[in-house]
C-alpha cells in the first residue's frame, strides 16, 4: 500500500476520529443483550490482542467481537467509543446463509422441493434451465458472482441502490461458469435467486419471509431486514459508524483520512442485508449448523461440504488431475456448505459493505463460535475472516477445536490484508 498514509494508532478503548452519529431507526431493534465476560483472563487477553491487531491493520476505529466457548463461557464486547456487543451492524454476506436456511424452511412447509427447478417459478428469467434449489445452496448452479465486477462502483458510491435486475444481468452475462453442475462456486447471485423465487412462491416480501421463517423461529430479536431501496438507508442510533478510505477497495487513497459514510445502501448484497448483532449472528450459525431449520433429511442433503478449489477437468467434466494439497500448518482449501464456507472444522462467512466488514465461524461439534465486525471496510472482508482464523488458532486448547493451521499461517494472511501500511513497515515485513 502507499507509503504516504498517515498512521493512526488505534487503542482498545480510545477512538481518535470523531464519527458522525446516524439518527433515526430503520427497523425494530431492541439491543437487549449486553457485554459478556465469563471467559478466563487468558482467553480475554488473546481475543483483545487479535482485535487490536485487526483494528490497526484495517484502520478501524470501532469493532465488536463475540466468542462463545464449549464450556458455556463467553467474551463479547465492543472496542472504541460508544460501542458494545449489542451495537447494530450491517452483516452483509455474513448473514447470506440465511437464504439457504429459508430454502430448508420452505421445503419443510411444502412450498418447494430441493430438486425442483427454479425456472418453474422464475419463468421470465433466462438461462436458469435445470438449476435446482439444492444447487443454489451447494454451489453447483454455475451462476457467476457479480461482486468483484461491481464492488469498486459500490465502494465509490455507497448510497447507490442497486436494482436486482442490474445485479442479475451482470451475473448472467458471465454464466454459466465452467462445468456447471459439478464444479463448486460461491456466488452471491445464488442467494438473490433464492429470495426472488421465495417471494413469488409465498407472495411475501423479503422482510416478512425472514421475520416469519428465520428471525422468529430462533428468536433473533435484534435483527431486521431493512428497506434496501430507502434513500435514507439509516441504521439505528446504536450502530457501528461506517468509515472507509476514498478510492475504493482495490486502490484506497491513503493520503486522505478515512471518510465518514453518512448513508450506505445494503442493496449490493440483498441476500445479506440484515441489520443484526454479534449475539444474533452467533445464534443463527449455531442454529443453522445444528439442524434447527427445516427437516432432518433436507438438512443432511445440503450439509455436505465440497471443495471450492475445483480440479482440472476435460470437456466431459471428468477430472484430469487432483488438486494439490496445502502444506502442513497452512490454511486449508475452503469448501462450500449451505451457502457458507468451511475452513477446517469451522463453518461461516465473511461480509463487506461500504463502512463495515464482518465474519463469523462456528464448530458444530463443540458449539465454539466467533463473530467479529469492524467499521472500516477498505481492507475488505478477508481481513475480518483472517482475524477469526488467527483467533481460532490462538484459542487452542480453550476452544476444544484443533484447527489444522498454525497461528503464523493465519497471521500472515491477516498481515497481507492490511490497508495503507507505511513503507517502513512493509520493508521490515519483507526482510523478515
Amino acid at each position: 500500500m502507499s507509503a504516504k498514509s498517515k498512521t493512526m494508532k488505534i487503542g482498545l478503548t480510545v477512538t481518535t476520529v470523531a464519527l458522525f452519529a446516524l439518527s433515526g431507526c430503520a427497523g425494530e431493534f431492541n439491543a437487549g443483550k449486553g457485554d459478556i465476560k465469563t471467559a478466563s483472563e487468558t482467553v480475554v487477553a488473546k481475543v483483545d490482542a487479535v482485535v487490536e491487531q485487526v483494528m490497526q491493520s484495517t484502520k478501524s476505529t470501532q469493532a465488536i467481537v463475540g466468542v462463545w466457548l464449549p464450556d458455556g463461557k463467553a467474551y463479547a464486547r465492543g472496542y472504541g467509543e460508544n460501542v458494545n456487543s449489542s451495537t447494530a451492524i450491517r452483516a452483509a454476506e455474513t448473514t447470506s446463509p440465511m437464504m439457504c436456511a429459508l430454502v430448508l424452511e420452505l421445503a419443510a412447509r411444502g412450498e418447494l422441493q430441493l430438486d425442483e427447478k427454479i425456472s418453474q417459478t422464475l419463468e421470465h428469467e433466462s438461462d436458469l434451465e435445470n438449476i435446482t434449489y439444492a444447487q443454489l445452496c451447494n454451489g453447483t448452479s454455475g451462476i457467476a458472482d457479480y461482486r468483484d465486477a461491481l464492488r469498486e462502483y459500490t465502494a465509490k458510491n455507497p448510497q447507490r441502490p442497486w436494482q436486482i435486475n442490474e445485479i442479475l444481468a451482470q451475473a448472467l452475462a458471465n454464466s454459466p461458469l465452467p462445468h456447471a453442475g459439478v464444479n463448486r462456486y460461491l456466488s452471491e447471485a445464488d442467494n438473490i435467486l433464492i429470495v426472488r423465487a421465495a417471494k413469488i412462491k409465498t407472495a411475501k416480501r423479503t422482510q416478512s419471509l425472514l421475520k416469519d421463517y428465520i428471525y422468529g423461529k430462533i428468536e433473533l430479536k435484534d435483527t431486521f431486514y431493512p428497506e434496501i431501496y430507502n434513500s435514507n438507508n439509516e441504521l439505528p442510533e446504536n450502530s457501528l459508524k461506517p468509515i472507509a478510505y476514498p478510492g475504493g477497495v482495490a486502490e484506497p487513497n491513503c493520503d486522505a483520512e478515512p471518510a465518514q459514510l453518512e448513508s450506505v445502501s445494503p442493496a449490493f448484497v440483498p441476500g445479506g442485508a440484515s441489520v443484526t448483532t454479534v449475539h444474533d449472528i452467533h445464534s443463527f450459525y449455531t442454529a443453522l449448523f445444528g439442524g434447527k431449520f427445516g427437516r432432518a433429511k433436507d438438512f443432511e442433503a445440503l450439509n455436505q461440504p465440497a471443495s471450492l478449489v475445483n480440479p482440472p477437468r476435460d470437456k466431459d467434466g471428468k477430472e484430469t488431475s487432483a488438486v494439490e494439497p496445502v502444506a502442513e500448518g497452512e490454511l486449508p482449501h475452503r469448501e462450500i456448505v449451505l451457502g457458507a464456507t468451511k475452513v477446517g472444522p469451522l463453518r461461516g462467512r465473511a461480509g463487506w459493505l461500504p463502512g463495515t466488514i464482518s465474519a463469523a465461524y462456528t464448530d458444530p461439534a463443540t458449539g465454539f463460535t466467533m463473530v467479529i465486525a469492524l467499521n472500516n471496510s477498505s481492507a475488505g472482508a478477508d481481513a475480518a475472516d483472517a482475524a477469526l482464523l488467527k483467533l481460532a488458532a490462538e484459542l487452542v486448547p480453550e476452544s476444544q477445536v484443533a484447527v489444522p493451521w498454525s497461528v503464523d499461517a493465519a497471521d500472515r494472511a491477516l498481515q497481507q490484508k492490511a490497508v495503507c501500511v507505511p513503507a517502513a513497515v512493509e520493508e521490515a515485513d519483507e526482510e523478515e
